[in-house]
């Protein structure tokens, strides 16, 4: 398969810049004020998003001037729309545990504004991770899943999550 040059600018771009992407991304979470294993996971997830939105927008992205100052607008815009969207997150899930009793199932699911979305099990991974602090590590470590795969199922969970708040 050949690429275009427009795709082999990227693919250079994206090879040159990642590893700078992510320890600026790591660096904006952390100051972010979130839990101390906030960072794990989550500052690939915001460069991941930069790169998918550099990729829709690479004419823009190759004529900069900049192309590096642009990916960096980006991921800071990304992290502080993730780090927004957490701080929603946190809200539901302590507004949710108000009215739960994670070691009774049955009260749980009685009393719990979630209950009809989310199962014991997703509830106390969403937790967990706003919570309680785990990081993204050590909760795919216990789970014995990926720290991607893990990521990719909570992104899942919100968005399903949040399709289900915009229709009630």
């Amino acid at each position: 398969m050949r690429f275009s040059e427009e795709e082999q600018e990227f693919e250079a771009l994206y090879r040159s810049q990642y590893a700078a992407m992510y320890r600026y991304a790591s660096a904006l979470l952390k100051g972010g004020g979130g839990p101390a294993g906030y960072v794990a996971g989550r500052a690939e997830e915001v460069v991941q998003e930069a790169f998918s939105v550099a990729w829709e927008k690479r004419g823009e992205l190759l004529a900069s001037p900049s192309p590096a100052g642009w990916l960096c607008r980006a991921v800071q815009y990304k992290a502080r729309e993730l780090m927004r969207d957490d701080q929603i997150w946190l809200k539901h899930i302590l507004r949710c545990s108000e009215y739960s009793d994670t070691r009774d199932a049955g009260d749980f699911h009685l009393r719990s504004e979630l209950s009809d979305l989310l199962s014991e099990k997703e509830y106390l991974l969403l937790k967990r991770l706003y919570l309680e602090g785990y990081t993204y590590r050590e909760l795919s470590r216990s789970l014995g899943v990926k720290q991607s795969t893990l990521a990719m199922r909570v992104k899942r969970l919100k968005e399903r999550l949040q399709k289900d708040f915009s229709e009630k």
